[in-house]
């Protein structure tokens, strides 16, 4: 509930320390949490952050569910960070997501934003 109220304050580094402080504790965040934590970053333009998370994810075996990646992506656009994005969407085909308008949309929009 804590890193729910922080996605909706926009606070992401909130957000960040409340799941780091649970992971310590030995507490193995769920994907709802973690999709709240990305969103938080997401909505900052936290883009590293969304990266890191996603891979936090499948180290922890939580699978990111394609809420998870197209929030990913979408921090990736907004960062301009196009590469980044296209990386986001191979790896949701390679566990068989099937990325949606919206995660697409949002790649082709990195790449255009982009540098070279």
């Amino acid at each position: 509930a804590a890193i729910s109220a922080c996605d909706k304050g926009r606070h992401w580094h909130r957000a960040l320390v409340l799941l780091t402080a649970a992971a310590l504790r030995g507490t193995n965040p769920s994907l709802v949490t973690f999709c709240a934590v990305l969103s938080a970053c997401e909505k900052r333009g936290q883009w590293q952050h969304v990266f890191s998370l996603v891979s936090t994810m499948r180290r922890l075996l939580v699978e990111p569910q394609l809420v998870a990646c197209s929030t990913a992506v979408n921090a990736c656009e907004s960062g301009g960070q196009w590469g980044y994005a296209l990386e986001v969407l191979a790896a949701a085909q390679r566990q068989g997501l099937e990325p949606n308008a919206v995660s697409c949309n949002a790649a082709v929009s990195a790449c255009g934003a982009g540098p070279n």
